[in-house]
């Protein structure tokens, strides 16, 4: 969803405003990283991106309270 949703945004983005900013990981770690520095405190959700049904959703404001598994596997921030 999120690959479909990065290409609509790039041909339509007046449409696709209402969209948050969003990380895939692990490809976009850095991207990430960089962000939450310039941006401490704000609050990402971190979700496993492929069929876990809502398990393993967590809330954090820090890149260092990421899951070790987003790491390993792609998860969506």
């Amino acid at each position: 969803m999120s690959v479909i949703l990065s290409r609509l945004q790039r041909f339509f983005p007046l449409d696709f405003e209402f969209v948050p900013e969003y990380y895939l990981l692990p490809d976009e770690c850095d991207e990430l990283e960089s962000h939450m520095l310039v941006h401490p405190g704000q609050t990402f959700i971190a979700k496993p991106s492929k069929g876990k049904a809502g398990q393993g959703i967590k809330l954090l404001n820090y890149f260092d309270e990421l899951p070790k598994a987003s790491f390993e596997s792609e998860y969506l921030l």
